[in-house]
Protein backbone atom coordinates (compact mmCIF):
# COMPACT_ATOMS: atom_id res chain seq x y z
CA UNK A 1 0.00 0.00 0.00
CA UNK A 2 2.62 2.38 0.74
CA UNK A 3 4.46 2.10 -2.66
CA UNK A 4 1.20 2.62 -4.14
CA UNK A 5 0.41 5.73 -2.23
CA UNK A 6 3.88 7.07 -2.60
CA UNK A 7 3.60 6.17 -6.53
CA UNK A 8 0.65 8.18 -6.51
CA UNK A 9 2.27 11.11 -4.26
CA UNK A 10 5.33 11.31 -7.20
CA UNK A 11 2.29 11.43 -9.94
CA UNK A 12 0.83 14.20 -8.20
CA UNK A 13 4.03 16.12 -7.88
CA UNK A 14 4.84 15.31 -11.28
CA UNK A 15 1.68 16.72 -12.27
CA UNK A 16 1.75 19.76 -10.26
CA UNK A 17 5.24 20.23 -11.99
CA UNK A 18 3.98 20.25 -15.21
CA UNK A 19 1.29 22.54 -14.27
CA UNK A 20 3.14 24.82 -13.27
CA UNK A 21 5.44 24.66 -16.10
CA UNK A 22 2.74 25.10 -18.22
CA UNK A 23 1.42 28.28 -16.20
CA UNK A 24 5.31 29.73 -16.11
CA UNK A 25 4.99 29.26 -20.02
CA UNK A 26 1.80 31.00 -20.38
CA UNK A 27 2.77 33.59 -18.21
CA UNK A 28 6.33 33.67 -20.42
CA UNK A 29 4.29 33.93 -24.10
CA UNK A 30 1.94 36.06 -22.49
CA UNK A 31 4.64 38.62 -21.53
CA UNK A 32 6.36 38.49 -24.43
CA UNK A 33 3.34 39.00 -26.43
CA UNK A 34 2.99 41.87 -24.23
CA UNK A 35 6.12 43.37 -25.26
CA UNK A 36 5.86 42.51 -28.52
CA UNK A 37 3.08 44.50 -28.71
CA UNK A 38 3.94 47.49 -26.95
CA UNK A 39 7.49 47.22 -28.73
CA UNK A 40 5.13 47.12 -32.67
CA UNK A 41 2.83 49.54 -31.20
CA UNK A 42 6.20 51.91 -30.64
CA UNK A 43 7.31 51.31 -33.76
CA UNK A 44 4.84 52.24 -35.46
CA UNK A 45 4.39 54.74 -33.40
CA UNK A 46 8.05 56.30 -34.31
CA UNK A 47 7.38 54.88 -37.79
CA UNK A 48 4.83 57.70 -38.02
CA UNK A 49 6.54 60.02 -36.67
CA UNK A 50 9.23 59.50 -38.75
CA UNK A 51 7.54 59.49 -41.78
CA UNK A 52 6.00 62.83 -41.05
CA UNK A 53 9.36 63.92 -39.80
CA UNK A 54 10.48 62.93 -43.32
CA UNK A 55 7.76 64.28 -44.93
CA UNK A 56 8.47 67.28 -43.67
CA UNK A 57 12.39 67.02 -44.50
CA UNK A 58 11.96 66.14 -48.25
CA UNK A 59 9.15 69.04 -48.15
CA UNK A 60 11.58 71.74 -46.99
CA UNK A 61 14.75 70.69 -48.92
CA UNK A 62 12.94 70.79 -52.20
CA UNK A 63 12.08 74.56 -51.27
CA UNK A 64 15.88 74.96 -50.03
CA UNK A 65 17.22 73.39 -52.98
CA UNK A 66 15.53 75.27 -55.56
CA UNK A 67 16.68 78.75 -53.89
CA UNK A 68 20.08 76.87 -53.72
CA UNK A 69 20.29 76.44 -57.29
CA UNK A 70 18.94 79.92 -58.36
CA UNK A 71 21.57 81.04 -56.15
CA UNK A 72 24.26 78.70 -58.34
CA UNK A 73 23.11 79.84 -61.48
CA UNK A 74 23.25 83.68 -60.57
CA UNK A 75 26.43 83.09 -59.03
CA UNK A 76 27.75 81.59 -62.04
CA UNK A 77 26.43 83.71 -64.05
CA UNK A 78 28.05 86.66 -62.37
CA UNK A 79 31.38 84.75 -62.46
CA UNK A 80 31.23 84.15 -66.55
CA UNK A 81 29.87 87.87 -66.67
CA UNK A 82 32.93 88.95 -64.88
CA UNK A 83 35.20 86.67 -66.76
CA UNK A 84 34.07 88.14 -70.27
CA UNK A 85 34.23 91.93 -68.97
CA UNK A 86 38.09 91.10 -67.97
CA UNK A 87 38.88 89.40 -70.92
CA UNK A 88 36.89 91.84 -73.09
CA UNK A 89 38.96 94.69 -71.59
CA UNK A 90 41.88 92.82 -71.95
CA UNK A 91 41.46 92.61 -75.62
CA UNK A 92 40.82 95.69 -76.03
CA UNK A 93 44.09 97.21 -74.48
CA UNK A 94 45.91 94.89 -76.69
CA UNK A 95 44.14 96.23 -79.55
CA UNK A 96 42.31 93.07 -80.84
CA UNK A 97 38.73 95.10 -80.89
CA UNK A 98 37.14 92.11 -82.69
CA UNK A 99 37.68 89.64 -79.61
CA UNK A 100 37.05 92.65 -76.93
CA UNK A 101 33.49 93.75 -79.28
CA UNK A 102 32.79 89.55 -79.29
CA UNK A 103 33.53 89.05 -75.33
CA UNK A 104 31.83 92.44 -74.29
CA UNK A 105 28.77 91.68 -76.35
CA UNK A 106 28.15 88.31 -74.34
CA UNK A 107 28.89 90.47 -71.05
CA UNK A 108 26.42 92.83 -71.51
CA UNK A 109 23.78 90.37 -72.36
CA UNK A 110 24.78 88.47 -69.07
CA UNK A 111 24.50 91.55 -66.60
CA UNK A 112 21.28 92.76 -68.53
CA UNK A 113 19.71 89.34 -67.59
CA UNK A 114 20.47 89.83 -63.76
CA UNK A 115 20.64 93.51 -62.79
CA UNK A 116 18.45 94.91 -65.70
CA UNK A 117 19.15 96.47 -68.49
CA UNK A 118 19.65 100.32 -66.75
CA UNK A 119 21.26 98.72 -63.70
CA UNK A 120 24.51 100.56 -62.73
CA UNK A 121 26.67 97.18 -62.65
CA UNK A 122 26.63 97.47 -66.82
CA UNK A 123 27.64 100.84 -67.42
CA UNK A 124 31.08 99.53 -67.24
CA UNK A 125 30.31 97.01 -69.68
CA UNK A 126 28.81 99.14 -71.73
CA UNK A 127 30.91 101.73 -71.77
CA UNK A 128 33.89 99.63 -72.57
CA UNK A 129 31.80 97.61 -75.33
CA UNK A 130 30.97 101.23 -77.15
CA UNK A 131 34.96 101.71 -77.06
CA UNK A 132 35.33 98.17 -78.77
CA UNK A 133 32.72 99.04 -81.58
CA UNK A 134 34.38 102.83 -82.41
CA UNK A 135 37.49 101.54 -83.05
CA UNK A 136 36.24 98.72 -85.13
CA UNK A 137 33.77 101.12 -87.03
CA UNK A 138 37.33 103.28 -87.54
CA UNK A 139 39.14 100.41 -88.72
CA UNK A 140 36.81 99.82 -91.33
CA UNK A 141 36.59 103.86 -92.61
CA UNK A 142 40.17 103.39 -92.79
CA UNK A 143 41.59 100.04 -92.95
CA UNK A 144 44.72 100.76 -94.47
CA UNK A 145 45.56 104.22 -93.25
CA UNK A 146 47.58 106.30 -95.31
CA UNK A 147 47.91 104.14 -98.13
CA UNK A 148 44.10 105.15 -98.38
CA UNK A 149 44.92 108.27 -100.64
CA UNK A 150 47.15 105.96 -103.13
CA UNK A 151 43.98 103.63 -103.64
CA UNK A 152 41.49 106.84 -103.37
CA UNK A 153 43.09 108.14 -106.42
CA UNK A 154 43.46 104.39 -108.35
CA UNK A 155 39.82 103.83 -107.74
CA UNK A 156 39.06 107.47 -109.44
CA UNK A 157 41.16 106.88 -111.90
CA UNK A 158 39.31 103.45 -112.97
CA UNK A 159 36.12 105.08 -111.88
CA UNK A 160 36.71 108.04 -114.86
CA UNK A 161 37.75 105.76 -117.52
CA UNK A 162 34.91 103.69 -116.69
CA UNK A 163 32.85 106.84 -117.27
CA UNK A 164 34.37 107.52 -120.48
CA UNK A 165 33.63 104.11 -121.61
CA UNK A 166 29.70 104.43 -120.30
CA UNK A 167 29.52 108.12 -122.27
CA UNK A 168 30.86 106.23 -125.55
CA UNK A 169 28.38 103.34 -125.12
CA UNK A 170 25.22 105.63 -124.38
CA UNK A 171 26.41 108.26 -127.57
CA UNK A 172 26.87 104.67 -129.69
CA UNK A 173 22.96 103.81 -127.99
CA UNK A 174 21.61 107.07 -128.54
CA UNK A 175 22.45 107.13 -132.12
CA UNK A 176 21.13 103.65 -132.54
CA UNK A 177 17.78 104.93 -131.01
CA UNK A 178 17.63 107.98 -133.24
CA UNK A 179 18.10 105.66 -136.28
CA UNK A 180 15.13 103.16 -135.58
CA UNK A 181 11.97 104.12 -136.70
CA UNK A 182 8.99 105.35 -134.20
CA UNK A 183 7.44 102.11 -134.73
CA UNK A 184 10.17 100.25 -133.58
CA UNK A 185 10.18 102.18 -130.13
CA UNK A 186 6.56 102.40 -129.62
CA UNK A 187 6.77 98.69 -129.98
CA UNK A 188 9.49 98.26 -127.55
CA UNK A 189 8.03 100.66 -125.05
CA UNK A 190 6.66 97.91 -122.30
CA UNK A 191 9.86 95.90 -122.77
CA UNK A 192 11.59 99.59 -121.34
CA UNK A 193 8.89 100.16 -118.69
CA UNK A 194 9.71 96.43 -117.72
CA UNK A 195 13.15 96.87 -116.99
CA UNK A 196 12.97 100.50 -115.46
CA UNK A 197 10.48 98.86 -113.09
CA UNK A 198 12.65 96.44 -112.35
CA UNK A 199 16.21 98.61 -111.66
CA UNK A 200 13.60 100.24 -109.47
CA UNK A 201 12.89 97.07 -107.32
CA UNK A 202 16.64 96.47 -107.36
CA UNK A 203 17.04 99.71 -105.40
CA UNK A 204 15.85 98.21 -102.49
CA UNK A 205 18.95 95.67 -102.42
CA UNK A 206 22.48 95.55 -102.32
CA UNK A 207 24.28 96.28 -105.40
CA UNK A 208 26.17 93.14 -105.22
CA UNK A 209 22.41 90.80 -105.38
CA UNK A 210 22.23 90.48 -101.54
CA UNK A 211 19.38 91.84 -99.30
CA UNK A 212 19.26 94.53 -97.04
CA UNK A 213 18.11 94.55 -93.66
CA UNK A 214 16.53 98.37 -92.75
CA UNK A 215 17.02 97.33 -89.19
CA UNK A 216 20.29 96.42 -89.46
CA UNK A 217 22.58 98.89 -87.75
CA UNK A 218 26.17 99.41 -87.92
CA UNK A 219 28.84 99.26 -85.49
CA UNK A 220 29.31 103.08 -85.16
CA UNK A 221 25.66 103.73 -84.41
CA UNK A 222 25.54 100.38 -81.97
CA UNK A 223 28.34 102.10 -80.42
CA UNK A 224 26.67 105.19 -80.18
CA UNK A 225 24.20 103.64 -78.37
CA UNK A 226 26.20 101.38 -75.82
CA UNK A 227 27.77 105.11 -75.03
CA UNK A 228 24.42 106.69 -74.43
CA UNK A 229 23.40 104.12 -72.21
CA UNK A 230 26.50 104.69 -70.22
CA UNK A 231 26.10 108.39 -70.14
CA UNK A 232 23.08 107.93 -68.70
CA UNK A 233 23.39 105.57 -66.35
CA UNK A 234 26.72 107.17 -64.67
CA UNK A 235 24.79 110.43 -64.56
CA UNK A 236 22.30 108.82 -61.94
CA UNK A 237 25.24 108.50 -59.60
CA UNK A 238 26.85 111.52 -57.51
CA UNK A 239 30.10 110.15 -56.75
CA UNK A 240 33.66 112.24 -57.73
CA UNK A 241 34.95 108.54 -59.58
CA UNK A 242 31.58 108.36 -61.51
CA UNK A 243 31.62 111.66 -62.73
CA UNK A 244 35.23 111.68 -64.16
CA UNK A 245 34.03 108.17 -65.54
CA UNK A 246 30.81 109.91 -67.13
CA UNK A 247 33.19 112.88 -68.89
CA UNK A 248 35.33 110.34 -70.48
CA UNK A 249 32.34 108.44 -71.92
CA UNK A 250 31.37 111.70 -72.90
CA UNK A 251 34.80 112.35 -74.71
CA UNK A 252 34.02 108.83 -75.99
CA UNK A 253 30.63 110.23 -77.90
CA UNK A 254 32.27 113.03 -79.46
CA UNK A 255 34.43 110.76 -81.09
CA UNK A 256 31.14 108.45 -82.13
CA UNK A 257 29.37 111.99 -83.34
CA UNK A 258 33.31 113.22 -84.98
CA UNK A 259 33.22 109.62 -87.03
CA UNK A 260 29.74 110.33 -88.21
CA UNK A 261 29.97 114.26 -89.00
CA UNK A 262 27.57 115.35 -86.42
CA UNK A 263 30.69 117.77 -85.19
CA UNK A 264 27.62 120.25 -83.15
CA UNK A 265 26.63 117.11 -81.18
CA UNK A 266 30.16 116.34 -80.32
CA UNK A 267 30.82 119.58 -80.06
CA UNK A 268 28.28 119.90 -76.93
CA UNK A 269 29.46 116.05 -75.64
CA UNK A 270 33.07 117.65 -75.45
CA UNK A 271 32.53 120.97 -73.98
CA UNK A 272 30.57 119.38 -71.08
CA UNK A 273 33.22 116.66 -70.59
CA UNK A 274 35.20 119.90 -70.50
CA UNK A 275 33.18 121.63 -67.41
CA UNK A 276 33.93 118.30 -65.23
CA UNK A 277 37.30 117.84 -65.74
CA UNK A 278 38.36 121.26 -65.32
CA UNK A 279 35.99 121.42 -61.69
CA UNK A 280 37.71 117.96 -60.49
CA UNK A 281 41.01 118.04 -62.11
CA UNK A 282 44.02 120.16 -61.27
CA UNK A 283 44.66 122.61 -63.50
CA UNK A 284 47.59 121.76 -65.42
CA UNK A 285 46.11 118.38 -65.74
CA UNK A 286 47.16 116.61 -69.14
CA UNK A 287 43.48 115.62 -69.69
CA UNK A 288 42.33 119.16 -69.83
CA UNK A 289 45.00 119.35 -72.58
CA UNK A 290 43.64 116.39 -74.47
CA UNK A 291 40.11 117.69 -73.92
CA UNK A 292 40.81 121.23 -75.46
CA UNK A 293 42.57 119.86 -77.86
CA UNK A 294 40.18 117.65 -79.31
CA UNK A 295 37.42 120.27 -78.98
CA UNK A 296 39.89 122.64 -81.22
CA UNK A 297 39.79 119.56 -84.17
CA UNK A 298 36.03 119.55 -83.53
CA UNK A 299 35.63 123.10 -84.51
CA UNK A 300 38.39 122.80 -87.37
CA UNK A 301 35.54 119.85 -88.89
CA UNK A 302 32.52 122.48 -88.34
CA UNK A 303 34.56 125.21 -89.93
CA UNK A 304 35.25 127.53 -86.97
CA UNK A 305 39.11 128.06 -87.34
CA UNK A 306 38.87 131.34 -84.83
CA UNK A 307 37.09 128.73 -82.56
CA UNK A 308 39.56 126.01 -83.45
CA UNK A 309 42.56 128.28 -82.71
CA UNK A 310 41.64 129.55 -79.68
CA UNK A 311 41.12 125.79 -78.38
CA UNK A 312 44.31 124.99 -79.36
CA UNK A 313 46.29 127.75 -78.04
CA UNK A 314 44.50 126.77 -74.33
CA UNK A 315 45.78 123.26 -74.47
CA UNK A 316 49.72 124.70 -75.47
CA UNK A 317 49.33 127.01 -72.58
CA UNK A 318 47.91 123.97 -70.05
CA UNK A 319 50.44 121.80 -71.24
CA UNK A 320 53.46 125.02 -71.00
CA UNK A 321 52.25 125.38 -67.18
CA UNK A 322 52.49 121.58 -66.74
CA UNK A 323 56.55 121.29 -68.10
CA UNK A 324 56.95 124.31 -65.47
CA UNK A 325 55.41 122.31 -62.71
CA UNK A 326 57.02 119.34 -63.38
CA UNK A 327 60.61 121.30 -64.15
CA UNK A 328 60.15 122.22 -59.66
CA UNK A 329 60.31 118.33 -59.01
CA UNK A 330 63.03 115.73 -59.18
CA UNK A 331 61.48 112.90 -59.85
CA UNK A 332 62.43 110.45 -62.49
CA UNK A 333 58.78 110.67 -63.89
CA UNK A 334 57.97 113.94 -64.00
CA UNK A 335 61.43 114.37 -66.20
CA UNK A 336 59.81 111.69 -68.29
CA UNK A 337 56.82 113.39 -68.50
CA UNK A 338 58.67 116.73 -69.46
CA UNK A 339 59.99 115.18 -72.35
CA UNK A 340 56.92 114.05 -73.79
CA UNK A 341 55.08 117.12 -73.18
CA UNK A 342 57.76 118.82 -75.24
CA UNK A 343 57.68 116.73 -78.08
CA UNK A 344 53.96 117.29 -78.28
CA UNK A 345 53.87 120.91 -78.45
CA UNK A 346 55.22 121.66 -81.81
CA UNK A 347 52.60 119.44 -83.07
CA UNK A 348 50.32 121.91 -81.75
CA UNK A 349 51.87 124.83 -82.70
CA UNK A 350 52.04 123.53 -86.45
CA UNK A 351 48.46 122.79 -86.41
CA UNK A 352 47.50 126.22 -85.53
CA UNK A 353 49.54 127.82 -88.06
CA UNK A 354 48.20 125.29 -90.86
CA UNK A 355 44.41 126.36 -89.46
CA UNK A 356 45.70 129.79 -89.62
CA UNK A 357 47.18 129.45 -93.20
CA UNK A 358 44.12 127.48 -94.25
CA UNK A 359 41.71 130.50 -93.21
CA UNK A 360 44.50 132.98 -94.71
CA UNK A 361 44.21 131.32 -98.50
CA UNK A 362 40.33 131.07 -97.67
CA UNK A 363 39.67 134.47 -97.42
CA UNK A 364 42.04 135.26 -100.32
CA UNK A 365 40.30 133.25 -102.54
CA UNK A 366 37.06 134.75 -101.69
CA UNK A 367 38.52 138.27 -101.78
CA UNK A 368 39.89 137.73 -105.81
CA UNK A 369 36.64 135.81 -106.42
CA UNK A 370 34.65 138.75 -105.14
CA UNK A 371 36.88 141.18 -107.33
CA UNK A 372 36.70 138.99 -110.30
CA UNK A 373 32.87 139.38 -110.18
CA UNK A 374 33.53 143.31 -109.73
CA UNK A 375 35.47 143.62 -112.56
CA UNK A 376 33.31 141.56 -114.82
CA UNK A 377 30.28 143.55 -113.88
CA UNK A 378 31.73 146.75 -114.72
CA UNK A 379 33.45 145.58 -117.84
CA UNK A 380 29.99 144.52 -119.10
CA UNK A 381 28.71 148.43 -118.05
CA UNK A 382 31.21 150.38 -120.44
CA UNK A 383 31.44 147.57 -123.48
CA UNK A 384 29.74 149.34 -126.41
CA UNK A 385 28.13 146.54 -127.84
CA UNK A 386 27.48 147.12 -131.92
CA UNK A 387 24.18 148.71 -133.65
CA UNK A 388 21.44 146.45 -135.18
CA UNK A 389 20.86 146.87 -138.51
CA UNK A 390 16.91 147.96 -138.45
CA UNK A 391 16.81 148.54 -141.93
CA UNK A 392 14.23 146.10 -142.80
CA UNK A 393 11.70 147.71 -140.11
CA UNK A 394 11.41 151.15 -141.46
CA UNK A 395 8.53 151.68 -143.84
CA UNK A 396 9.45 153.24 -147.31
CA UNK A 397 6.83 156.21 -149.03
CA UNK A 398 5.48 155.10 -151.73
CA UNK A 399 6.60 156.81 -155.57
CA UNK A 400 4.15 159.60 -156.73
CA UNK A 401 2.74 158.46 -160.36
CA UNK A 402 5.06 160.11 -163.06
CA UNK A 403 1.80 160.64 -164.83
CA UNK A 404 0.14 162.74 -162.51
CA UNK A 405 1.97 166.29 -162.94
CA UNK A 406 0.76 167.94 -159.91
CA UNK A 407 2.44 168.69 -157.69
CA UNK A 408 1.52 167.19 -153.70
CA UNK A 409 -1.60 169.49 -152.60
CA UNK A 410 -0.74 170.65 -148.91
CA UNK A 411 -3.88 170.90 -146.69
CA UNK A 412 -4.48 174.15 -145.11
CA UNK A 413 -6.24 174.75 -142.03
CA UNK A 414 -8.68 177.38 -141.77
CA UNK A 415 -7.46 180.03 -138.95
CA UNK A 416 -10.11 182.03 -137.52
CA UNK A 417 -8.73 185.30 -135.94
CA UNK A 418 -10.85 187.68 -133.18
CA UNK A 419 -11.60 190.21 -135.64
CA UNK A 420 -14.10 188.29 -137.34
Amino acid sequence: MSSEIVQKENENVEEAKEVTDIKENCIQETTVDCALKVNSEELNGSSKELSESENKENEEPAAVDDKEDEEISLTSKKHAADEFLLSGKRHLLIGDFQAAADDLSTACGIYGDIYGEMAEECAETYFNYGCALLELSKKQINPVGFEEDVEDKSIQEENSSEEDENNVTNEEKATEVEEKPVNDISENGDDLNKETSNSDDDDDDDPHGNDVDPDEVNDLQLAWEMLDLAKTIYKTKNSEESTLILAEVLMKCGEVSIEDEKFGLAIEDMTESLMIRRLLLPEDSRIIAETLFQLGIAHELEGSCDKATDFLSEALCVLEQRIKNLENLTDDKANEEGVEIKAIIPEIRERINDIKERKRTAMEAIFAAVATAKTNSEAELFTVKPASDISHLVRKRPKQEETDGTPNKVLKLETTTDAQ
